[in-house]
Order: C-alpha cells, then structure tokens, then sequence
C-alpha cells in the first residue's frame, strides 16, 4: 500500500489521476473564486438600497357615511364594495351602481374596487372595461375562477388595474399574481370560520411572492380582530400591504381595539 504524493504521482504516469501539483493549483483556483464570490454577495447585499413596505387600510362598503367616517380619520387608503354590500344599501342596477362608485372615488383619495357580477370572460372583459372608464380610482375586482384569472390577464395587458377576490389557498394566490393581477383578495374571516388559520396562509403566500418576486399586493378580507394580524416583528406576515378597517369604522361601540 503507498499513499499521500507518491501514489498520485504514480497513477498519473498511468494517465488515472491528475499529478499533485495541478490538483494543488486547481484547488487555489476554486478557493479563491468562492471567496471572490462571497466577497461580491456581500458588497451587492450593503449596496442594495433596503425596500420600505406600506401598510395600507381600506373599508369594505357601500355606505357613504361609514365611507366618510373612516376618511376623516386620515388613514384610508381606499375602499372595497362587492355586489351584495351595494344591495345592502339599497343599490341596484348598473346605473345606479355606477353613480355610486364615482361618488366613494369623489370622496377617497386610493384605490376602490368595483366588482363585476358576470362569471364568464367576456362577460368580465365588457363589465370590467365600463367600470375602469369611470373613474382613474376604480380598480376591477375579480374572482378567482378560471373566467376570472384569464380576465385578470387581459387587464394587466392593458394596464388595468385588479383586485382577485375569493382567494382561499396559495395556488389561487399563486395563479393571480402570475396573472398580473394588482391585488389579491384573501378571505381571512371565512376561513377562520371553518377552523382554518386564515392568517398563516397569507404568511404563506407572502413566502411564495417573496421567492417567485411577484408585486402584487395583499389585503385581509372579514378580519374581526386586529389581534389576529399583529405578530412578532419577524414573522412574515408584516410583509402582506392591506387589511380592511371596518372593524374600527362602523361599530365602534361594539369593538375593542387591541393594539399590542
């Protein structure tokens, strides 16, 4: 048996191995690339300028007084409405549902989403296409169906801006975002109601944006504690955009306010 340097050497004569002093050479190559490489990640990760994240709050309604509320609070960053909170009002027809959304865009300085009621794509297109041509405000909100992702694409290609709602896993999410769309709409409240831990899976989704470099947005649907978006400053979830604030406009009274 013959080790070490000698035995390199004698392979090398039968063309098997590498003579020492190349694997030598070769090995400094490498190390020195690796540290050349660290060296660049380092300088790249201190010269990145940090990226500052918004909080954003937005009231989910139709009425114009808990509308008018939440904006002299100077917090609002916008509205959302769905057909069944124009209903709750007392709002029906497209005209009537049309003067109404440019009234929320008149007394809001962000984003309201306006939500079509087809659920086939042209349906979409055409209603989505009306909504965004009232106001420069409107985003158009869309659900996450088939119809409604392929809907999604069709607006980012024309620069309108969406909101997908009905978001109940990460894969929905998923698919959203790669659409294009500008927000997406995870319904927190539902699923807590049915035992799921509606707040993790937007800490989930947040991971998935975070890896794939999606911008689009998040907000909270139906949260009914402030408690139950407040975590440890690492935890993830302080990545998400939005969340709605009808828990402090509207019933007040009704409401304590946690903040921890």
């Amino acid at each position: 048996e013959v080790s070490g340097k000698t035995a390199c050497r004698r392979t090398a004569a039968d063309g098997l191995f590498p003579d020492t002093d190349s694997v030598v050479k070769n090995f400094r190559n490498v190390k020195s690339d690796i540290i050349r490489y660290n060296l660049y990640g380092i300088f790249v990760s201190l010269w990145k300028p940090k990226t500052y994240r918004t909080m954003k709050f937005f009231i989910d309604t139709a009425n114009l007084e808990q509308i008018r509320k939440a904006h002299e609070l100077g917090v609002l960053d916008g509205v959302t409405t769905n057909p069944s909170l124009m209903a709750k009002e007392n709002i029906r027809g497209t005209e009537n549902c049309n003067r109404h959304y440019v009234e929320i865009c008149n007394i809001v300085e962000g984003d309201v989403s306006a939500e079509v009621i087809a659920t086939d794509f042209e349906g979409m297109v055409r209603e989505g296409e009306a909504l965004a041509a009232l106001h420069p405000r409107i985003v158009v909100k869309l659900p996450c169906t088939a119809a409604g992702i392929r809907a999604v694409k069709y607006f980012a290609a024309k620069n309108i801006r969406t909101n997908c709602t009905l978001v109940f896993s990460v894969g929905q999410a998923l698919l959203a975002a790669k659409a294009g769309a500008t927000y997406v709409s995870p319904f927190v409240g539902r699923l807590d109601d049915i035992s799921e831990d509606g707040v993790a899976l937007v800490a989930h989704i947040v991971k998935v944006y975070r890896t794939y470099g999606y911008k689009t947005e998040l907000r909270h649907f139906r949260m009914t504690s402030i408690r139950l978006n407040v975590q440890n400053d690492k935890s993830p979830i302080y990545e998400h955009r939005t969340f709605v604030i009808n828990i402090i406009v509207g019933r007040q009274d009704e409401q304590r306010i946690n903040m921890i």
